[in-house]
């Protein structure tokens, strides 16, 4: 499957609204508020989200690879970020 920011939005929806809000609006400062997340860190996005960090599960086994990265074309489209496909 082929990533896309519409499939990251229902990944997004399904995995990670609960903690992270809807649309990335944060209700709470114990969750990483993802308007923040910096466009150049895709790597670590992806790590984070596959492997876990702090308080953050693993997700790995859960959310398949075509998804992760089409959470991060969400999120780039939600942030406004240009080109976010590509970092």
């Amino acid at each position: 499957m082929v990533p896309s920011a519409d499939l990251g939005r229902r990944a997004y929806t399904t995995y990670c609204t609960r903690c992270h809000g809807i649309n990335l609006v944060v209700g709470s400062s114990a969750f990483f508020d993802l308007r923040t997340f910096p466009p150049e860190d895709k790597d670590r996005f992806l790590s984070s989200v596959s492997k876990g960090l702090r308080a953050m599960p693993a997700w790995g086994g859960i959310v398949k690879q075509h998804e992760m990265e089409s959470i991060w074309l969400y999120i780039g489209s939600v942030n406004g970020w240009e080109g976010s496909a590509g970092r």
